[in-house]
């Protein structure tokens, strides 16, 4: 069964990738199911990206942070900056389990009965005030834990350049008429990371410790190193399979992580409808 309050509509992404034809079948099992992690369960490479051969995938490795010693319930502290910001923090954590990306108990053992044995990362905040608004940002050390040491990356992500978009919106101009305009719009794929449900076997591996308790994260979380790898493969299959369904003389489709780029031609009634 698809998973609850996920945004994306694996059924209908799973009947545009058989009728495309689209080598990535994977991708629309994800949000319907669990996407792994690469910690126990195997992201299966379907030739989207390009392969990391063994010298890079060390390199990789060698440049995570080092393994700090694992700590247990009693020792485990955050970062300062959650000790320095913890209202906000604390504030932070509580939308992400209320909008149930992340189970949590008050003892790491309630916790554990729930999703097996877990590795906890510390957490850091980061807090951005611009004018009345206020902005915060959990930042979880997967590397430190060693968590981010257990995965091998398979793939490599690559995003589209900057002349993909010029050379698009060129492309379109050049095809404008009294009555068809070009217009550029920027979106946004919200919680992108948190669309995709993480198995049961490797949810324990994105844990960590707040001032309610302990928690484990259900969804796809930033911070762990196939976090962008998982979610450029969606956000990939997702605008082909839209890219498919309207002629390149009338849209183009790019995607820089979680923020679609599109170059729309048409009239004022076909381009907002």
């Amino acid at each position: 069964p698809e998973p609850e309050h996920t945004g994306i509509w694996a059924a209908a992404l799973a009947e545009l990738v058989r009728q495309a034809g689209d080598p990535d079948v994977a991708v629309p099992v994800w949000p319907a199911t669990h996407t792994p992690l690469g910690i126990k369960r195997e992201i299966a490479a379907h030739g989207i990206f390009p392969a990391l051969t063994p010298t890079e995938q060390a390199r990789a490795i060698d440049g995570y942070a080092p393994i700090e010693m694992q700590y247990g319930e009693n020792d485990f502290v955050n970062y300062k900056s959650y000790a320095e910001f913890q209202v906000q923090a604390d504030a932070e954590l509580r939308k992400e389990l209320d909008a149930g990306f992340a189970k949590e108990a008050r003892t790491l053992e309630q916790l554990e009965e729930v999703v097996g044995k877990t590795t906890l990362s510390k957490v850091g905040v980061i807090v951005k005030v611009k004018g009345d608004k206020v902005k915060v940002r959990l930042i979880h050390d997967l590397s430190r834990s060693g968590v981010n040491h257990l995965i091998t990356l398979q793939e490599r992500v690559v995003l589209p350049r900057l002349s993909d978009v010029i050379d698009a919106t060129r492309d379109l101009l050049a095809q404008r008429t009294a009555t068809n305009r070009v217009e550029l719009l920027v979106l946004d794929f919200r919680d992108a990371f948190k669309q995709l449900h993480v198995h049961p076997e490797e949810q324990g591996y994105l844990a960590g410790a707040f001032s309610g308790g302990f928690f484990a994260y259900q969804r796809v979380l930033f911070g762990v190193v196939t976090g962008p790898l998982v979610w450029g493969r969606v956000a990939a299959c997702l605008m082909r399979a839209t890219q498919a369904m309207h002629p390149p003389e009338r849209l183009r489709l790019a995607c820089y992580v979680d923020d679609p780029f599109v170059v729309t031609l048409g009239t004022d009634v076909e381009r907002f409808t």
